[in-house]
């Protein structure tokens, strides 16, 4: 039984291992898509354990829909040097672009980079909105002089914070 589990485990592990570029390059399009609300496609990407580097080939964004042109931006490479994710940050030592071609385009007056960048604020607005959310949380908790902690296995968590009222 013990065996079965361990070579479970270690074909798990190398079979992550061996999908670990196409894990990265889905999940980088996947979480760039979200943040700037435009379709994002990564053709390759490389990422050498060894050299800690990572090479991104064919970076494409779409622009909004009512533009002229298809893409917004397209960069042939980035290479990334040294990244360290740190506190849910991503640490970046040297980035290098080579063939970028960056398409600003006009709607009606509207620039479609300007777009992207608000689209851009509202996701970090969002997400700092729901931080401060949180810490307010636990300083109304501390401020009480609740120091419990709340078993989350008879109801979720949400439930007996709004019991508590400390959230709407």
């Amino acid at each position: 039984m013990f065996n079965k589990i361990l070579i479970s485990l270690v074909a798990i592990f190398c079979l992550i291992f061996i999908l670990r570029n196409e894990i990265i390059k889905q999940y980088l399009s996947y979480k760039i898509t979200k943040i700037i609300k435009y379709e994002t496609s990564i053709r390759d990407l490389d990422y050498s354990i060894k050299k800690n580097k990572l090479v991104i080939k064919d970076l494409k964004i779409k622009n909004p829909d009512g533009y002229k042109n298809i893409f917004a931006l397209w960069i042939s490479e980035v290479s990334i040097d040294n990244p360290v994710i740190q506190n849910d940050k991503l640490i970046i030592n040297a980035i290098k672009i080579n063939n970028a071609d960056i398409f600003y385009d006009n709607n009606n007056g509207v620039i479609n980079f300007k777009e992207i960048s608000e689209n851009i604020k509202r996701y970090l607005h969002a997400k700092k909105s729901l931080v401060d959310k949180a810490s307010n949380i636990f300083t109304h908790l501390k401020s009480k002089n609740i120091d419990t902690i709340i078993d989350d296995t008879d109801e979720n968590l949400s439930s007996k914070i709004k019991k508590m009222n400390l959230i709407g």
